[in-house]
């Protein structure tokens, strides 16, 4: 029985990651900037930006978290469920265009990229 042949590609691969330089290359969430780095799993491009962007998730999340507990439990009927929706709506507006002012990643992108590198959140 002939064995098959496989082609192998000498060129490098192309980013996110090069095999050949070990370098991935990355968007940082918080400052919208490239950087590169060897940990493939690093989305962040220093521990600052990191802590920046984290606080601001648990600072937002202590106004969103009850507001979605209440549309949740009320399966989206009744006027506290209408209430609770809007004012949602309201605040992620509001973030998003904060985000944005700032130069920050869109958050459907960050979460889009944590989801395809294995994050769950």
């Amino acid at each position: 029985m002939p064995r098959e042949v496989i082609d192998i590609d000498p060129t490098p691969c192309p980013a996110p990651y090069s095999r050949y330089t070990g370098q991935a290359k990355r968007i940082c969430p918080e400052c919208n900037q490239p950087f590169a780095t060897q940990n493939r799993k690093r989305l962040f491009c220093s521990d600052a930006h990191k802590l920046a962007f984290h606080n601001r998730c648990a600072a937002r999340g202590k106004v969103l978290i009850p507001l979605a507990m209440a549309w949740r439990t009320k399966r989206g009927g009744g006027g506290t469920a209408k209430k609770a929706l809007a004012e949602m709506c309201r605040l992620l507006d509001r973030y998003a265009a904060e985000d944005r002012e700032a130069g920050r990643m869109r958050a459907v992108d960050y979460v889009e990229r944590g989801f395809g590198q294995g994050h769950r959140n």
